[in-house]
This record gives C-alpha cells, structure tokens and sequence, in this order.
C-alpha cells in the first residue's frame, strides 16, 4: 500500500522497517502528560515549513531571474563599450 503522503510503498518494506503513520490513543494521552508535541501541532508545524520552504524556493527564481537579467544587461553595456 503506497502512503499518500510519503508516497512510501510500506508493502514492499521489511516489518522493522515500516514507518507509523498515526499515533495510537496511548500515545496522545501520554504527549500531554509529558508535554510532548501531539501530532496536531506536529502537522501544524509540517504545514508551516512546507510554506516556507515554497517562499524560500521563489525568492530563489525570482533571484536567479533577477541576476541573468543583470548580467545580460552588463555584457551589452561591454559589448556598447568596446565597438
């Protein structure tokens, strides 16, 4: 069975190997014991960096973009000069 959201064929995978993909209710119980993250506020996170990772993945186009452009511009300024 391929997970949508890894897209990991867990069929195909040892048993040790097998990734869990939901938190059992004993698990939750004892996150709020201990204080550790639920897996609400694991999700919230997840969603929060994939949203920065696309912001820092279009800055780095439109930097790119910007840079090409800059440097085309200048060898037609060098090109202008030297003829």
């Amino acid at each position: 069975m391929i997970n949508p959201r890894t897209g990991i064929n867990s069929s195909k995978m040892p048993i040790g190997q097998r990734r869990r993909l939901t938190r059992g209710f004993g698990a939750e119980i004892l996150s709020r014991i201990t204080g550790l993250s639920t897996q609400a506020s694991v999700d919230k996170l997840i969603t929060i960096l994939r949203r920065v990772e696309l912001g820092v993945n279009q800055a780095s186009v439109a930097c790119q973009v910007s840079t090409s452009s800059f440097i085309s511009s200048t060898k037609v300024l060098n090109t202008r000069v030297n003829n």
